[in-house]
Formats: structure tokens, sequence, C-alpha cells
């Protein structure tokens, strides 16, 4: 944009006045004023349309040449219920994507995950309680580990399961302890399967939830108070919630920028608390395992086993994930154990003489010959995760029921590990 005085003086040579020539009068400075400001907004206004225009571009590229997965929300897949908080509701046959791929979803009328054909009949009845890792809706049921019990078990043992999947995202084992005493009160099983997710399982306290919604958008809003988190919850994760469900550009750098998103704090990431170092001597072990047990009392006051399975953390599984984040957030690796959440809780389990299987030494042996544990944008198990743990937790569900499981038989894919 040309110089105030350049135009000054352009606008004196081509209007002189009787104020002379080395005079502008006040009428012609307001003139100019405003045509400056004219000029800025104009030059903005070019600067938005052409960004708006490279971004629409971007757009239709990433679609052809690479697109994306979108995440397609579903907040009709939850209820309020009270003392859980929120649970799936009943009788849905919908879709759902968390950011790697489309898959079904289909409840029963309790609630419970199911196959697209329905529960299959089972020799045995397994209640399996959990949180999102055995909700699983980052795969096809058939491909989780409640499906792949219902399609293989019979392939080791000669005897068939039917899996009653109450695994809900965001529970813990309150969650489980108050849906076993609802389960068992109302139905007959054979066999508590409890999945403790040491990510985020191991608590400290008791408690109840009031219904609420499970996973609330954000809405616009302007910031309360004067702070960056104000600012991220009232403009940014609304921002967020919107281009992750539409555009395939935004996801694109998303996650390739997901270290620097979480410098931002812009990412819901963060390391498990449970691998420092100074939480070893935190009550909070003791209080989970109280949970758990009390788990295998209830079932067992209604003659039913229970088994537990422990489900590392990312960080503990794959080294990449693990310096990632410590990097990202500015944690001193030094100061955190991968093996203490498995070694404490094992422990635990141990002292209350507690049937289980620890995953951790199976995943990191698959994350150690290069299959994909995780997904590429949904950081809960993959298709040969699930395949993994179903290996690892089969021989455990079969000595839980007093069953011979054979090793030996050739089951093929996907009943035995990738």
């Amino acid at each position: 944009m040309p110089d105030g005085r350049i135009l000054a003086r352009a606008l004196l040579w081509v209007s002189p006045g009787t104020e002379g020539h080395g005079q502008i009068s006040i009428t012609r400075m307001k003139a100019l004023s405003i045509l400056m400001r004219f000029r800025w907004l104009q030059n903005v206004a070019l600067l938005m349309v052409a960004t708006l225009i490279a971004l629409g571009m971007g757009e239709v590229l990433v679609r052809a040449v690479a697109p994306q997965q979108l995440i397609l929300l579903r907040p009709d897949i939850w209820q309020p219920v009270d003392s859980l908080g929120w649970a799936h509701r009943p009788n849905l046959h919908t879709r759902v994507n968390t950011g790697d791929r489309t898959v079904t979803m289909q409840t029963d009328r309790d609630g419970f995950r199911i196959a697209t054909g329905g529960r299959p009949p089972g020799d045995y009845r397994i209640l399996l309680l959990g949180d999102s890792f055995v909700a699983a809706m980052q795969v096809e049921y058939e491909q989780s580990l409640p499906g792949l019990i219902e399609r293989c078990f019979a392939t080791r043992t000669g005897k068939s399961a039917s899996v009653w999947n109450a695994a809900v995202s965001g529970w813990d084992p309150p969650h489980y302890l108050m849906q076993a005493r609802r389960s068992l009160a109302t139905a007959p099983f054979d066999l508590v399967l409890v999945a403790v997710y040491l990510g985020n399982d191991v608590v400290d306290r008791r408690y109840v939830i009031p219904p609420r919604e499970a996973y609330p958008r954000h809405t616009f809003h302007l910031p309360r108070h004067f702070t960056y988190g104000e600012f991220v919850d009232g403009l940014l994760a609304p921002i967020n919630d919107g281009l992750e469900t539409r555009s395939h550009l935004f996801i694109f750098f998303k996650t390739r920028l997901e270290a620097l998103l979480m410098r931002a704090g812009l990412t819901a990431v963060e390391v498990p608390t449970d691998l420092r170092r100074e939480e070893a001597t935190s009550p909070r072990w003791q209080v989970t395992g109280d949970i758990l047990a009390d788990i295998d009392s209830f079932a067992s006051a209604y003659g039913v086993p229970a088994a537990f399975a422990l489900i590392p953390a990312n960080e503990q599984v794959d080294p990449a994930v693990f310096q990632l984040r410590t990097k990202a957030f500015g944690i001193d690796p030094t100061s955190l154990d991968l093996d203490q959440p498995d070694r404490l809780m094992v422990a635990e389990l141990q002292r209350r003489g507690l049937s289980f299987v620890s995953l951790l030494a199976p995943l990191r042996a698959g994350q150690a010959r290069g299959l994909p544990m995780y997904g590429r944008v949904d950081p809960h198990p993959s298709e040969e995760g699930h395949r993994i743990m179903w290996d690892a937790v089969a021989p455990l569900l079969a000595r839980r029921l007093g069953l011979k499981y054979d090793v030996g038989t050739a089951a093929g894919a996907p009943c035995t590990p990738p």
C-alpha cells in the first residue's frame, strides 16, 4: 500500500486549493484517513478470501489423494443412567466412527453390544465388564475380544461361549462393581470377566454418578475468565469438535501435528498418572484391588467364578508413543516406570487370591514384531491388538470354567494371533 505521505501529496496536487501546495485541508486529511482504512480492510478481505480458497483447494486435494477417516459422533448411543452415570441405549442399530473406520454398533434389549447377527447361543454364558478397550467401538464386534470369544472359544475347548458385553466407554472399577450386581441379580452366568485398563482404571475412591451425558460436546461461548483454558474451552474446542466430523484436511494435519497439539494443551491425550514413580505408594492401588475383590466375592455368592484381564496403557506397549508424549509434555522419562501399573496391580490381585492374566507381555511382543497394536487415529486396540488379547485371555477363561484348553489346535485366522 502506498505510503501515507505519498498519498497526501498526490491528493494535494490533484486537487489544489487556496491553501497552497504546502498545506492540506482537514477535510482532505479525513478523506485520506478513510482511504487508508479502506485499503487496509480491502487487503484483509483479500487475504481472507485467498485463505478460504486455499483451504478449499486443500480439502479437495486431501479428499482426492489421501482421504481421512472423519469422526462420526452418535450421542444417541448413550443414555443417562442413575448411579452409573451413562450406559448404552438398548436396541441400537447404527454406525459410528471414532477416527479409523466406520463400524456397526448394535445392542440388545439391555444395551449390551452384540454382533450384527445377534448373540450366538453358547454352552457357557460370560459377563464381560470393562471400559472402551473392550466396548471396542473402533472395530467391528466380530473382530473385538468379546466377538473373538464367541467365534473362537470352541476351537480351543470344544465348548462354545456367549458373551454379554456390558462394557461402556468411560467406565472404571466402581462402574464394573455396580453393573456386576445388577447383571448377576437378574440373569444366570457361568463366568464374569473383568477387563481392567491400567491407563486410567486405578481409582482412589468408590463413588456413584448421577445421570448425565457420556461425552458432552463443546459449544461456543465467550471466555468467562481471561485464562488460556477458558479460551480453549469456549473457542478452540468447539472448532475442533466441528471440524473433526467434517474436514479431511483438518484430520490430515491434526494427526501429523499431534506433538504440537499436546504442547499447546489442545488434546485430551495425557501420560497416565499411574506411571509416575511417586504414585507407587498411593492408596489407589489398594482401593482398586478391594473393588475388584468385591466383584469376585459378589460373583462367588451366585456360584460364578471371576477372572481379571489387565490391559496395559499404550505408553507401556509402544516405545514411540512413550517417547512422543514425554517429550511433548516435557516429562522426565526417568520419573516414570513403565512396568509399575502392571507390577503393583498384579501384587494386589495375588494378595487377594484373584485369578488374572496380564496382557503386557503379549502386547509388547506383538509391538516388537511390528504389528499395529492400536489405531492410527484412535489409540484403542486394532484388530491385531484384539486378536493378541484373545489369545492371552482364552486359557484363563478355560481354566476358570474347568475346561481343557488345546493350544495345538490349528484354528486359523482370526482365532490365532497375527
